[in-house]
């Protein structure tokens, strides 16, 4: 009888000790959702989160996000452990060289119960083991429209973890999925947005401004800085003396960048083939170069301005009118970061704006002188 009751206090306190274990993490999973729903712009408050629960649930003693960038490398988005540096020293890593590559490669939980003397252990982690003091480490992939994005790592000194554990590392892992989707669409719909809320107040000034295209072009610069982050933007025109003339450029920012500046209006008026504004007509489309200093192809008379100024990335938007090239719109970065499509596209609406404002003024500026060479007429006659 005593052996009865003895079997049944044990299966009390493990059904209640799996109870409190499934209300915490069903608790956790609750508040990373929370995190989620109130940090749509970032998803870094997410990743922070699920590091804090998984060091609560699983007494984790190094645990980390990892992200995969653009260039296929492996880093660290977030972190928690005391050995850092001694993590930090290994990423960024190429994706497939690395553990959590490799469950994202076979698309599952990756589990190593004992990396110190357990089989098929990658030689990085039964070293970090032995350097750092943990025994077990497991590595959630992180998963979008079948391609790896990332992955969440736990590791701890206390043992192998339990298949419950490793099911809550996986959602923590799904979870950090939406909140990095969350953030991309965030962010996305917002560039979308002002870049439509940029052309919509070009247009507006065109509608206010049909005598002068000159209050365009600053609203132009004006939104290059805001939207490309440019470190400066011009305008080039081509004069009625067949040269490549600069209607506005922007002058601020440091006093090395209005040095650069002055340095770049010195050059002007110039012919028009010997500027990268007439280059990017004679080549009938936008010219983006990423690396000024280094790329292939830059016209030589820009490289020398990255050799005498620094590095520069460029897009250079040529503007055509009844298809003869009127003139370029150019927006630069420094240090080097290449522009994307959509920014891209951007400076060639603006280009295609300026074009509008530069033949209302034109035509204005006809209709004006008609009108007074009428008058003129007309009293001549009378």
């Amino acid at each position: 009888t005593f052996a009865d009751q003895a079997v049944i206090a044990i299966e009390n306190v493990r059904l209640f000790n799996e109870t409190q274990e499934s209300l915490q993490q069903q608790k956790a999973s609750a508040e990373v959702l929370a995190v989620i729903s109130n940090s749509m712009a970032d998803a870094q408050p997410v990743f922070e989160k699920i590091l804090d629960s998984c060091k609560h649930l699983f007494g984790g003693d190094e645990l980390d996000v990892l992200l995969v960038d653009e260039q296929g490398m492996l880093d660290i988005a977030a972190y928690r452990g005391v050995a850092h540096d001694i993590v930090a020293a290994t990423f960024p890593a190429p994706v497939e060289r690395t553990p959590a590559g490799r469950a994202l490669r076979e698309r599952r939980v990756m589990h190593w119960p004992d990396l110190i003397d357990g089989e098929d252990v990658p030689g990085v982690l039964r070293k970090m083991a032995k350097l750092i003091g943990y025994r077990s480490m497991v590595f959630a992939p992180m998963l979008w429209n079948e391609r790896g994005i990332g992955a969440i790592g736990v590791a701890r000194s206390t043992g192998p973890f339990k298949p419950k554990e490793l099911a809550m590392v996986q959602t923590f892992a799904d979870q950090a999925v939406i909140a990095i989707q969350n953030a991309r669409l965030f962010n996305e719909t917002k560039a979308a947005l002002e870049r439509q809320t940029a052309t919509a107040e070009v247009l507006q000034v065109i509608s206010s401004s049909v005598a002068d295209a000159q209050p365009v072009f600053e609203r132009i610069i004006q939104s290059c800085r805001r939207l490309l982050r440019s470190t400066f933007a011009d305008i080039g025109l081509i004069g009625e003396d067949g040269l490549m003339h600069l209607a506005l450029i922007e002058d601020v920012g440091t006093e090395e960048e209005q040095a650069r500046t002055r340095r770049l209006k010195a050059e002007f008026p110039r012919p028009v083939r010997q500027s990268i504004h007439g280059y990017a007509i004679h080549k009938r489309r936008a010219v983006h170069i990423a690396d000024v200093l280094n790329g292939a192809e830059v016209p030589q008379g820009l490289r020398k301005t990255a050799e005498l100024g620094g590095n520069y990335s460029g897009i250079w938007a040529p503007m055509f009118w009844e298809g003869k090239g009127i003139g370029a719109i150019g927006v630069v970065r420094m240090p080097p970061a290449p522009f994307d499509d959509e920014e891209i596209e951007l400076l060639k609406t603006f280009a295609d704006q300026a074009v509008i404002a530069i033949q209302n003024a034109k035509m204005f500026k006809e209709t004006q002188e008609a009108r007074a060479a009428a008058e003129a007429a007309n009293e001549a006659k009378s």
